[in-house]
Order: C-alpha cells, then sequence, then structure tokens
C-alpha cells in the first residue's frame, strides 16, 4: 500500500472511532453537555450577538475561548450556527488529537533503532486514539463536575482546545528532538527546525491567550522533562533542549503579555479561581468527585485503564534511559509527569473543578502511542503478515477495503443510534421553547443554566436575559452590551436551577401557562417581573 493509502487508511479509521465515540455520546445524558450546556453554547450566543449586529463587550472567565470560536465560525459558516455546527467541531476536534498523536508518533520512528514502516506509526497512533475513544465509551453521566472528562474534548468550551495543544505542543518537541537527535551539530539551526521551533511559541503563546491553564498542563511538565533529559544528555545537543525550555517560556509570557490587551473581557480576577490557602476544600471537593466516578463501573473501568497507561509511561521511561533515546524518555516523562503536575499544582492552588485535572486522561496517551510505535511490542507472525499483504492485494483490492470500512462505520452508526436519542428529546423541549419566545412579544428572563440552552436555539440577542435568584440580570459569559429593561414579561423555568416566582405588583393577572417538555414558559402579558441592574 502507498504511503498516502496508508494515510487515508488511519485517518478512515479515526474518523470511525470518533462515529462510534459520538453515537455513544448523543445517546447518554452527556449530550447535554455537547449541545445544551449553558457552557457549551457560548460560541453560538457570540455568533447570535455578532449576526445581530450589537456591539461586543462580553463579561468572560480567564478562559477566552480564542481557538474554540475560530472554528466554531468557520463550521457555522459551512453548516449554520446550531446542532449541525456543534456535531462537526466534535469531530474535529477528535480528529486533531488523532493527528497530534500521528505527529508523534513519526517522531518517535526516528527515535528507534530500527525506525520501520510508516503503517507502524500510524498503527500506533491509532492505538493512542482508540485508548481515547474506549474511555470515552465509560463515560454517560450529565455532570459538568465529574471525573468523566475524555467527553469534555467534544464540546465547545470545556478546554478543548487546550487539551489539544498540550498534545500537539508535546509532538511539536518531540520531532524537534528527534531531529536533534539525527543531525545534532546542525540541529538547531535548519530551516525546517527553526520553522517548528516558531509554531511551538505560536501555539503556546495563542493558548496561553485563550487559557492560561496550558502552562501547567504542557510548558511546566515539558520543561522539567527537557530538564532531565538534559541531565541525561539525551538528545547529543544539550541546546537544544535549552532553546526548547525558552520556546515554551517565551510562548507564554506571550499570551500572558497579550491578555492585558484584552482585560476588560476578564469579569473574575485570579483569586476566584486560584486559592493557595484552599487544600483542604480542594481536597474535599477532589475526593468527593473521585469517589462519585469510582462508584460506577465505567469509572472503575476508565481508572484502571489510565494507570496501565501511567503504568507504560513508567516502563518507557526506564528502557529509554537505557537505550538512549531522547523522544520516547521525552514524552514518557510528560504522558507521566503532566497528571502528576496538574495533581500537585490544582491542590496547592485550592482548585476543585475536575476539569482542571483533563491531562490525567489525555498526557498518557502518548504513552500508548510511543509503546506500540517500537517495532518490539509487534509479534513476528503481525509484521510479516502485514508486509505480505501489502505485496500482495492490489489498488482495486484496497479500495474495496476502504468501502467495507465505510460500510461498516454506517452499520455502527444506525445500529448505536436509535431514532429518538436523549440529545433529540432535549433539543425538543429547547426548540419548544424559543420557538414560543419567537411568536411572542416581550422580553423573557430564566436562570444562567435554564436561559442559555434557549438562547443558542433562540439567537435573538435580548430576547430572553438569564437572571440571578434575586431577579439581578446575570451578564457571566453574557454581552454587556445587550440592553437591560427595567421588567420583563415572560418567565422562563427548566430543569438546572430554575428562579421562583417573584413578588408582583398586586393587581397582576393570572398568567398563562405553557410546558414544554421540562420547561414551563410563564407568561403574565405586561412587563411586571423586575429586572435588577447588571453582574458578573
Amino acid at each position: 500500500m502507498t504511503r498516502l493509502g496508508a494515510e487515508l487508511m488511519g485517518w478512515g479509521s479515526a474518523l470511525l472511532l470518533t462515529v462510534i465515540a459520538l453515537a455513544h455520546l448523543v445517546n447518554t445524558d452527556r449530550a447535554w453537555l455537547l449541545f445544551h450546556d449553558g457552557d457549551s453554547v457560548f460560541p453560538l450566543l457570540v455568533h447570535a450577538s455578532i449576526a445581530a449586529g450589537e456591539p461586543q463587550h462580553w463579561a468572560l472567565s480567564s478562559v477566552l475561548f480564542v481557538p474554540e470560536l475560530g472554528l466554531y465560525f468557520v463550521l457555522a459558516a459551512v453548516f449554520g450556527s446550531g446542532p449541525a455546527a456543534q456535531l462537526a467541531f466534535a469531530v474535529c476536534a477528535m480528529l486533531l488529537i488523532y493527528g497530534a498523536l500521528r505527529f508523534a508518533a513519526g517522531a518517535l520512528r526516528r527515535d528507534l533503532a530500527q525506525p520501520g514502516h510508516t503503517n507502524r506509526a500510524i498503527i500506533a497512533a491509532l492505538a493512542g486514539f482508540a485508548v481515547l475513544v474506549f474511555l470515552t465509551l465509560t463515560e454517560s453521566s450529565i455532570s459538568r463536575g465529574s471525573f468523566e472528562l475524555t467527553t469534555l474534548v467534544m464540546t465547545t468550551t470545556y478546554y478543548a482546545a487546550t487539551t489539544i495543544a498540550l498534545l500537539y505542543g508535546a509532538a511539536l518537541c518531540a520531532w524537534i528532538l528527534a531531529s536533534a537527535g539525527r543531525d545534532a551539530p546542525r540541529a538547531a539551526s535548519h530551516p525546517r527546525v527553526v520553522l517548528v521551533f516558531v509554531v511551538l511559541g505560536l501555539l503556546v503563546a495563542v493558548s496561553t491567550l485563550s487559557n492560561p491553564l496550558i502552562a501547567g498542563w504542557l510548558c511546566a511538565p515539558a520543561i522539567l522533562a527537557l530538564g532531565f533529559g538534559w541531565l541525561l544528555r539525551l538528545p547529543r545537543s544539550p541546546k537544544v533542549p535549552i532553546l526548547l525550555a525558552l520556546t515554551l517560556i517565551l510562548g507564554t509570557v506571550l499570551g500572558y503579555a497579550t491578555r492585558t490587551a484584552l482585560g476588560d473581557l476578564i469579569a473574575k480576577s485570579a483569586d476566584t479561581y486560584v486559592r493557595p490557602d484552599g487544600l483542604s476544600i480542594s481536597l474535599a471537593a477532589y475526593g468527593k468527585a473521585a469517589g462519585e466516578y469510582l462508584s460506577t463501573a465505567g469509572g472503575i473501568i476508565g481508572a484502571l485503564l489510565v494507570l496501565v497507561c501511567l503504568g507504560t509511561g513508567v516502563f518507557l521511561i526506564g528502557r529509554s534511559v537505557r537505550e538512549r533515546r531522547p523522544v520516547t524518555l521525552f514524552l514518557a516523562l510528560l504522558s507521566v509527569g503532566a497528571p502528576l503536575v496538574v495533581v500537585g499544582g490544582g491542590l496547592l492552588l485550592g482548585t476543585d473543578a475536575p476539569r482542571y485535572l483533563t491531562p490525567i486522561f489525555f498526557a498518557p496517551l502518548l504513552a500508548v502511542t510511543a509503546l506500540f510505535a517500537d517495532h518490539r511490542v509487534w509479534p513476528g507472525w503481525l509484521v510479516r503478515t502485514a508486509e505480505i499483504t501489502a505485496r500482495r492485494y492490489s489498488v482495486t483490492q484496497r479500495g474495496a477495503s476502504v468501502v467495507l470500512i465505510a460500510a461498516v462505520m454506517i452499520v455502527i452508526t444506525v445500529a448505536v443510534v436509535p431514532d429518538r436519542t436523549r440529545a433529540n428529546q432535549y433539543e425538543a423541549d429547547v426548540v419548544c421553547t424559543a420557538t414560543w419566545l419567537s411568536n411572542h412579544e416581550g422580553v423573557a428572563v430564566g436562570s444562567f443554566w435554564d436561559a442559555r440552552p434557549v438562547n443558542g436555539r433562540l439567537a435573538e440577542p435580548g430576547k430572553l436575559l438569564q437572571v440571578d435568584y434575586a431577579f439581578n440580570r446575570y451578564i457571566w459569559l453574557d454581552n454587556r452590551a445587550t440592553p437591560t429593561p427595567q421588567r420583563a414579561s415572560v418567565l422562563i423555568q427548566g430543569p438546572w436551577g430554575a428562579v421562583k416566582t417573584p413578588s408582583l405588583p398586586v393587581g397582576t393577572r393570572a398568567p398563562k401557562v405553557t410546558r414544554c417538555g421540562q420547561y414551563t414558559i410563564t407568561d403574565y402579558g405586561t412587563p411586571v417581573i423586575p429586572i435588577g441592574p447588571p453582574h458578573a
């Protein structure tokens, strides 16, 4: 099989695995996080606001979602803003992860005494990707605060870009180290290597601009891994690890400096998230989340699989030191070191959201890829069979195999996804509410978690405002420039923290109540619900 054919088969297989992961996701309660969660609909709200011609003055968290918004806007231009673009985003996120693992596997081939055929690197990347897909199949809860973290990469706002940047940053470092190993005296000055240094620096800078967590997820553990390799003189050129570390630091500094220009968008200061005196709170929160995760069969299976992957990383660290293999050593150290750094850092900083610890599930994929890139993992009979297959079968036969894979993908999709998934049930309730609001005059209010899914489908800024429990306008992850009227006439109550009916003026007429599944629409006919001043 030609190299192009092998690569296409690899990407086709990754797409097949992605479809299986998505088919599982949309048929579980976790579909809510993909389509309707208050955070996940953020790109839809920005898109609607820009399309309506509103001034842009958003109140954001410390995460600015720059890459996520860019990708979503491209997909929305093709598929339209809504569920189709969200699904396309999920597919792109998963395929980008496969691409990062494939890039890392290509760098690993240079690190081996017997690099072997390109097919081996493709299968190594697929092995790491298959572990990720298997982990997604163990997750099904609706909770955004659980340790079911692998499915979050398919959502538009739960740190997908930062997770992908972690893997691509690791792959870029591995590629540079591999080039240094092949041509140590001139490695750092080769034009292609210089270009990769620039790409790495830009990746870190943009990632830091968007989400400062990249410093702890990638930069800190990568610098520690490079320092360990430098002490062992791996690679032979000692200046390459130093240049890599400086590139990571410079990219981080540049990203933070750029954030100052966008500081007005950040509505909450760092001390909202960082509490150095909150170790006990952090231990309690993570302990509770871990206990809930391990109380399910999927959680136990997922935890065991992650432990096996971490054990693989430890094994590879020892073997790569003995065999003087700098690329394998770096990726193995990062696969083990990144989880340790984020857990230790998270506890010391007093964080309490499991999503801050996402590298626990994604960094170990690098160890799996590194293991399968080594020819010693492969039984002799399997290697001989692959070589014979590549020589024996014609282009037509290989093309037929691609068609067969596509057919299998369609069959699996149809078999796994029923005619009416939970995602469709949620969608029907949200669309029903949005349709009612579109067909009626007046401004509506609802809680953050109830209003935002409807706003994602409504696409009419200012029609439905999110309020807190005291009916003050709550502009968190919302556009400050959207006008705030003094009163509203409609109250929206849904399944996620509905606000209670406020005290209304004497003589207010009985409202008309309409039900849309899990949503209740209370229409008072005239503006009688007071709206307090906006705050974040």
